[in-house]
């Protein structure tokens, strides 16, 4: 995101994103919005321990439904994919305003990205690290008028990942294409769709670390 946004933090939980933006003058103001009471609660002791009441604003929210009209930016990061496609699925007229979405799904990262090929948002940056022996991805999608085209590779890995290959990415490949060999050699005939879901992944995973 740049400087000078205004960002909508989904899922904020104690408002650490939304406080950390703007301490650090990423963005000039922050929602920080959460569907849980509790969450909500953690979130406005935060901001009151920080100073920064006018700045960050706790809302108690489902998704993006109460989505202010000068936000320019959204943040969903924490959950998995197929969640954070339904959250941005709940109503697409709010975020018409929306010039960048950063998203950080834990799993189903290429639903996302085929979710933001379909609407017209154009992955700028993504950025993958490990933390705790898990790796976790994080996408910078821009807003665009013309049509997005990625091939079914770029989806499986990210189109900014597969062109920089750094080490994170291929040890988090790596890691993943001996687990699915694990998985392979413990499913049983009764389970021949989930093995050949397998062997499929895992001839596309072996092909780009040949690559």
């Amino acid at each position: 995101m740049d400087s000078g946004d205004i960002v909508f933090d989904v899922g904020s939980d104690h408002a650490l994103v939304p406080i950390y933006l703007v301490k650090e003058n990423i963005a000039i103001k922050a929602y920080a919005s959460d569907i849980n009471v509790g969450p909500y609660n953690s979130a406005l002791k935060n901001i009151k321990k920080h100073n920064l009441e006018g700045k960050v604003i706790a809302l108690k929210s489902d998704g993006i439904s109460n989505i202010s009209e000068d936000v320019n930016s959204v943040v969903i990061a924490g959950m998995g994919g197929k969640l954070i496609v339904d959250i941005l699925d709940q109503d697409k007229t709010k975020l018409e305003g929306i010039k960048s979405l950063i998203l950080a799904p834990n799993i189903a990262t290429n639903t996302v990205r085929e979710w933001l090929m379909n609407n017209k948002f154009m992955i700028e940056k993504e950025l993958i690290i490990e933390e705790d022996n898990k790796f976790y991805e994080v996408i910078k999608a821009l807003r665009v008028k013309e049509n997005v085209s990625y091939t079914e590779e770029e989806l499986f890995f990210g189109p900014i990942l597969l062109r920089s290959r750094n080490k994170t990415f291929i040890k988090k490949w790596q890691k993943k294409l001996n687990k699915k060999k694990k998985i392979l050699d413990k499913i049983k005939n009764d389970k021949l769709d989930a093995y050949h879901m397998n062997l499929e992944e895992i001839k596309i995973i072996e092909k780009m670390l040949e690559g």
